[in-house]
């Protein structure tokens, strides 16, 4: 919720336009959890109270994480469920967090976050006929349905991390970002990490290079702003030093883990833009 906070500073108490809006065609299906892989670490809650689909992601966003989402968190709530002579609850049919809307971002990100206001008709009961299809940041920071034609404030962001969908070896990736943007992408904040994982959602490889190197004569992982880091990073899939021969990558898919990959394969790739 860091980044709902922080647009609600920014628009500080007015309403404002983000870039959603209603694209009047196909549904697409989501998950409510976005892009986050399941941990075993992680346990499905059976809430018995009866509530409707966007009263449960509420419930579920203000006292646990999400409504239960991926295959593999519903395969897990069916082998505890196996596992157990408990019964959860009398009711057979329970809520997942898996969801069907024609709303789309205006920059192409496929992000399915949602943070609608509660007791939204039109949403709650599938009306979709009001013509309201742009999406405004009301006052608290849930998010307003309204006509596209009315007079509002905007946020706009810059664009720090462009995804470049050109398969290339990691120095060849290095070298187009330094002559076409600044280098390519590094982060060392919690906030440039979600927009570069955002960014990897998107590409066309199954990997995406970043501006992270392992220099043998250190022994140590660097990212090209200079920072090191260290091999056991939580970041990492398969923590570890002693990596000669082979640069940093991020997954695509999952929770968008960091790989170690040999220099020569070609990948995607995420450039930071000049500020």
């Amino acid at each position: 919720m860091e980044d709902l906070d922080r647009l609600k500073r920014a628009a500080q108490g007015r309403a404002a336009w983000i870039g959603l809006r209603n694209e009047t065609g196909d549904r697409e299906w989501h998950w409510s959890q976005p892009g986050v892989e399941f941990h075993e670490s992680s346990s499905p809650t059976i809430i018995p109270t009866l509530a409707n689909w966007t009263a449960a992601q509420h419930y579920c966003r203000e006292r646990h994480t999400h409504l239960i989402s991926g295959l593999d968190q519903l395969d897990q709530r069916d082998q505890e469920r196996s596992d157990t002579s408990e019964c959860y609850t009398n009711e057979k049919l329970l809520w997942t967090g898996l969801f069907r809307d024609t709303w789309g971002w205006s920059d192409g990100s496929n992000s399915s976050f949602r943070h609608w206001e509660q007791g939204d008709q039109h949403l709650t009961k599938g009306y979709v006929h009001d013509n309201k299809n742009c999406a405004k940041l009301g006052p608290q920071g849930q998010w307003i349905r309204d006509h596209c034609d009315h007079p509002h404030p905007f946020i706009c962001y810059d664009k720090l991390i462009i995804l470049v969908k050109e398969n290339k070896t990691w120095e060849d990736a290095m070298d187009y970002c330094r002559h076409h943007h600044l280098d390519l992408a590094w982060f060392n904040t919690p906030n440039l990490q979600r927009m570069v994982q955002e960014r990897a959602k998107m590409a066309d490889s199954k990997f995406v290079w970043v501006g992270l190197h392992y220099k043998c004569l250190l022994g140590r992982w660097i990212w090209l702003s200079g920072h090191c880091v260290h091999g056991d990073d939580h970041n990492w899939k398969k923590p570890g030093y002693n990596d000669c021969g082979v640069n940093g990558a991020m997954e695509r898919g999952g929770s968008n883990k960091w790989v170690k990959k040999p220099s020569e394969n070609k990948y995607n790739f995420i450039c930071a833009e000049r500020r």
